[in-house]
């Protein structure tokens, strides 16, 4: 399983929204209100809070072959200093400006031969954007004394498009269904086809896929999570598209822990016979029966059923489609408590209070669904070790724990009907000396049961029966409940009880009978700014106090460390090494250790003795020891220079009114203007469509021998018929379905010549 490189879709967790705010209590409201005067009286900071949204006009990356690059997005009439050593978060993935750049669509030029595209195709000013729109993208930045914004946080979507409805056709020999149109017809309705380029959910082909990725994918930065699943029934449990497609695999049909040589169990054949009902690796036996007959199997995706696909909509060779990176069910499939039988989960909610605490407190919420509701769920942080760049486990929160301390029923079994079960555990630490800590909401109350009644698994399912860290031991105190908590983690993974419990022999196979997980579930941690509504309405300026979040600090605390075997952030020697740190970095002059209503001399808080001061507690490294702390402060930014916005033209402004060839499409955003192409179809995806374009080797701008070798490869072949080679489809000119001598008559005339002309070709 990938663990450190994934993030959910934004209705899960995008890290962006705030934590939703949860009431205080009456008790110690009066002492609140003097740590909040005391916090915020006389703020003085140079810099100020900046949140941008809206449609991307522009990104520029400066280095295109540096990973690690820093570059500039315009959007809503500003340009946003992206930082250097960014890590942008997508909704079912992440990636640095610079690998915007180099995972862009093919259609996306390389002018000057680096081989990392010109344009991401996600920015309004990109000639590779046939939509002329661009991204949606959220941004978290803080506006420094010189005037330059800089980004600390940015969630960037293609687009923000929802279709739900009821599935009224699927497309089994071409992977794809359609939504809320009339039954049985493959004309009606919103075609979905799920962005799933390594295959893990379906097979796909045919209409919609020329031209695009791996599986039909129309942008790969835009793809499911292949092991975090996003196509899935409520319940977390994972969903597929029957195929006739055929598929071999080896299984343990009897349940008897081994796979028997022979054809009963090695060398079997998935394959749909087109109803939708014969696909054994997406079986119908998981559906209609409660639990589902197999849970080592993904569920078909049925007719009639009710789905919210969210993406982006984009339109190949003609045909439009939803490519959808998130596919809900509305179905509550269930798991039985079984040793052969695995069960699934997913979270819906994760939200933690950021450093520095402004709030006088440290909260998180954890909302998690499940397929069986018999288990419990315990949820780990992971860290990073600096020394080695290793990813760690540490347990933060429990519901068996949880259950223990305050009651049966208090962290699952949430109103949900039937087998299935709803997790929802939220810790409050409140930093009010004296006041206790309700069992429902105590981080050690819930650690310290579990660890006393059978202990806690870890990563290998050995019950652990004492904390690692030595937490929360001996008489619980504020800032022992505080300790658990800080720093808050990039990535969380929830694990079930039931995964510990299963036969060893289990394995559990995807659509195309891959090895596939069971049981956890990865989300990253969306983290909660304080609300200055809520504290100060004279300081609603205040500025994000992105030094607290512990990766925007040293780049091996992102996903997967950022390193990648650079020996400059790979060794104990680089620890600190500045050079590793958001850069400029978004700036706030606010110390995160002092903005909780700290005392005394060094700003420790009054929850927090006898540990570590609070003020370090933020910046901690792994293994969270008052040795390991993170360099402070960082390097208050340079004037970057302001430059003017360098925004892009509207497509309306260049619109022509011509029409030369009379096909409807204005000569402006025509892509052959001098034929006939009312469909324009453009099955290799570049500037230019099929009717004018027999440059099918894409790599020179002229029609020539190369060219025809390959129109000779595709000669006489049916396009209708899958599975084509990019010149057999190519090749098809005129769109009449097949490679014929009308299409060498088109490649004769177009001899020696570029393609085109187009009105879209890049400026």
């Amino acid at each position: 399983m990938k663990t450190i490189d994934k993030i959910k879709t934004s209705a899960r967790a995008s890290g962006l929204p705030e934590l939703p705010v949860l009431k205080k209590t009456a008790v110690g409201a009066a002492m609140l209100g003097a740590f909040f005067m005391s916090a915020y009286s006389g703020q003085s900071a140079a810099a100020v809070s900046n949140v941008i949204g809206g449609e991307v006009e522009r990104i520029i990356v400066d280095n295109p072959t540096d990973r690690w690059s820093r570059g500039t997005m315009v959007v809503a009439g500003q340009n946003v200093i992206i930082p250097a050593n960014m890590v942008i978060d997508l909704p079912a993935n992440r990636q640095t400006i610079q690998e915007l750049f180099a995972n862009a669509p093919s259609a996306c030029p390389d002018t000057n031969g680096d081989t990392v595209p010109d344009q991401t195709g996600l920015a309004k000013a990109d000639s590779c954007n046939g939509s002329f729109t661009g991204a949606a993208v959220t941004i978290l930045a803080n506006k420094t004394n010189a005037g330059d914004v800089i980004a600390g946080e940015v969630f960037l979507e293609k687009a923000t498009e929802l279709v739900s409805g009821i599935v009224s056709f699927i497309n089994y020999d071409e992977g794809y269904f359609r939504v809320d149109g009339i039954v049985g017809d493959d004309t009606t309705g919103a075609m979905v086809r799920i962005n799933d380029p390594e295959g893990r959910f379906t097979h796909q082909a045919g209409a919609g896929c020329a031209g695009s990725g791996p599986n039909c994918s129309a942008d790969v930065r835009y793809g499911v999570d292949p092991d975090n699943y996003t196509v899935t029934a409520s319940t977390g449990y994972p969903m597929c598209i029957p195929s006739t497609f055929a598929r071999t695999y080896d299984f343990d049909v009897n349940r008897d822990g081994a796979i028997d040589p022979g054809p009963a169990e090695t060398g079997l054949i998935a394959q749909d016979d087109g109803t939708g009902t014969q696909d054994s690796l997406c079986p119908p036996g998981n559906r209609g029966v409660d639990p589902v007959g197999d849970s080592r199997l993904f569920a078909p995706i049925q007719l009639g059923d009710h789905v919210n696909a969210e993406g982006n909509f984009e339109t190949i060779g003609g045909t439009t489609f939803l490519s959808a990176h998130t596919v809900g069910v509305s179905v509550g499939l269930t798991t039985d408590d079984d040793p052969f039988q695995p069960d699934y989960m997913i979270f819906d909610e994760v939200g933690w209070d950021i450093p520095g605490f402004q709030n006088q407190r440290v909260r998180d919420l954890l909302i998690a669904f499940g397929s069986l509701g018999t288990t419990q769920i315990d949820v780990f942080g992971l860290y990073y070790d600096p020394a080695n760049n290793a990813v760690e486990e540490l347990v933060f929160a429990t519901t068996a724990g949880c259950e223990i301390a305050a009651g049966a029923g208090t962290c699952t079994n949430q109103g949900i009907v039937g087998n299935a079960a709803v997790f929802k555990i939220v810790h409050d630490v409140d930093f009010i000396v004296g006041v206790p800590i309700d069992a429902r909401q105590s981080p050690c109350a819930h650690l310290n049961a579990a660890y006393l009644n059978g202990g806690i698994p870890d990563v290998n399912g050995t019950f652990v029966t004492v904390d690692p860290k030595g937490r929360c031991t001996g008489g619980i105190t504020l800032a022992d409940e505080f300790e658990v908590l800080s720093p808050p983690t990039r990535d969380l993974i929830g694990r079930s009880r039931h995964k510990h419990a299963l036969d060893a022999s289990v394995v559990t196979l995807d659509f195309h009978g891959q090895p596939s997980q069971n049981g956890e579930y990865l989300n990253p941690v969306g983290l909660g700014h304080p609300e200055f509504v809520e504290i100060n309405l004279n300081a609603l300026q205040t500025p994000f106090i992105f030094a607290g979040i512990p990766w925007n600090m040293d780049r091996r605390l992102s996903p997967g460390g950022g390193c990648d075997g650079e020996p400059e952030c790979d060794t104990a020697i680089a620890i600190g090494d500045a050079s590793m740190a958001l850069d400029p970095f978004p700036f706030s002059d606010l110390d995160p250790g002092t903005q909780n209503g700290g005392i005394g001399a060094l700003g420790a808080t009054p929850v927090v003795t006898g540990y570590i001061l609070q003020r370090n507690r933020p910046l901690s490294y792994w293994p969270l020891t008052p040795t390991e702390i993170l360099p402070w402060p960082p390097a208050d930014p340079a004037a970057q220079g302001i430059t003017p916005t360098q925004h892009a033209d509207l497509v309306c402004s260049i619109l022509s009114g011509l029409d030369t060839d009379g096909d409807g499409v204005d000569d402006a955003i025509d892509n052959c203007t001098l034929v006939a192409n009312a469909d324009q179809r453009n099955t290799d995806g570049d500037l230019f469509g099929n009717i004018c374009d027999a440059d099918l080797n894409n790599a020179d701008p002229v029609v020539n021998l190369s060219d025809y070798s390959l129109f000779r490869s595709a000669f006489g072949a049916n396009v209708l018929t899958a599975p084509l080679t990019p010149a057999e489809e190519n090749a098809d000119f005129n769109g009449d379905g097949s490679v014929n001598l009308s299409d060498y008559s088109i490649f004769r005339s177009s001899f020696g010549n570029a393609p085109g002309p187009a009105g879209v070709i890049a400026p």
